[in-house]
């Protein structure tokens, strides 16, 4: 009898992350297992079910449908771990590093310190039910230890996470600078506090992948003499990357990235920030910002736009031995190979 996979992860689409990673993955396992998604809305735009609704709701589907194995993802997908851990399924838990350090990044108030307490209680709890934890890379295995100790670090196993290399169409979008999905973890309010600098000074348009409503109205306010340079990707097919001239993907800290994979499948170039994963395998890369300054950030693309056709040589060759190392057919075989190690579990 074919053995079956639960995976759980509360958003049914999100470009790039944990998202691309729970569809990658059951579509690479579903040859060998019977594999079922829960997931709590259909839609990007707003989170359709609060973190304590999905809680249930993936405690109560996991439950009946009783799987031989879970595959939990990110905080919201608890219920399920719980339930899998009662009824003695074997439980894998999949983070690229702790989300409670995204929250310390921004700016104090009474909301982040009870977001902090609230994600670190929950992602321990969900670190102690799993029986194998898996992470991305080296990376996010020493940033997890860091945080949560040699106890929850011996869970751990590295796979790297790679994605499928098959051609997909996209949609090219000539001199547009991109922005991944707008987020404090891209560091969003850092750009958008320099983009007006940037647009004056270049010839460069923006593509943000979302909608105008997740900008801020006074940094919305100071782009006004700019909006016909400006554009949203609202919800993105995964099947549509957009291709623009340049990926700004600048976040201000990064255990492992799929929007940087997929660019660089795509063969588009990325101004990144050097830090963690982003520093670790991009050491001899031409693009990039070692300290968060306006300055700098437009340096940077004010140099990428006068020197592109030089910059592509090295750029592609940093992108050639990256999807090497993150292969996508080693990563299916590796997770089997965990998958049929937990069977006696």
């Amino acid at each position: 009898m074919q053995q079956s996979i639960c995976f759980v992860n509360r958003l049914a689409f999100n470009p790039g992350g944990r998202c691309t990673f729970i569809r990658n993955l059951s579509k690479g396992l579903e040859k060998k297992y019977y594999c079922s998604n829960i997931s709590g809305n259909k839609s990007n735009r707003v989170y359709s079910f609060g973190l304590i609704h999905f809680f249930i709701q993936s405690f109560v589907q996991v439950w009946n449908l009783n799987p031989d194995y879970v595959i939990g993802v990110g905080l919201s997908s608890l219920g399920s771990l719980i339930a899998g851990f009662i009824k003695r399924k074997p439980i894998v838990y999949n983070l690229s590093g702790p989300n409670v350090i995204s929250l310390r990044k921004r700016s104090f108030s009474l909301r982040q310190v009870y977001g902090i307490f609230f994600t670190r209680f929950v992602e321990k709890m969900a670190l102690s039910l799993a029986t194998v934890i898996t992470v991305p890379s080296n990376t996010s295995k020493e940033i997890i230890r860091i945080e949560y100790g040699a106890r929850i670090a011996r869970k751990i196993q590295v796979i790297p996470e790679g994605i499928p290399l098959d051609n997909h169409p996209s949609k090219k979008y000539v001199n547009y600078l991109l922005f991944p999905w707008m987020t404090e973890r891209k560091n969003l309010s850092f750009f958008l506090e320099h983009l007006p600098s940037i647009l004056a000074k270049t010839s460069f348009n923006v593509l943000f992948m979302g909608f105008a409503e997740m900008i801020p109205e006074f940094h919305l306010k100071k782009l006004a003499l700019f909006k016909e340079r400006i554009k949203y990707t609202g919800i993105i097919n995964e099947k549509q990357f957009p291709l623009a001239e340049l990926l700004v993907y600048i976040p201000p800290h990064e255990a492992h990235s799929y929007t940087v994979l997929e660019a660089a499948r795509e063969g588009m170039p990325v101004l990144i920030s050097h830090v963690d994963w982003l520093a670790d395998e991009f050491q001899d890369y031409p693009l990039k910002i070692n300290n968060f300054t306006g300055k700098e950030l437009e340096q940077a693309i004010i140099f990428f736009s006068k020197n592109k056709k030089r910059l592509s040589s090295k750029i592609q060759s940093n992108f050639s031995l990256l999807l090497k190392k993150y292969d996508y057919s080693a990563m299916i075989k590796e997770y089997c190979f965990l998958l049929k190690s937990l069977e006696q579990h």
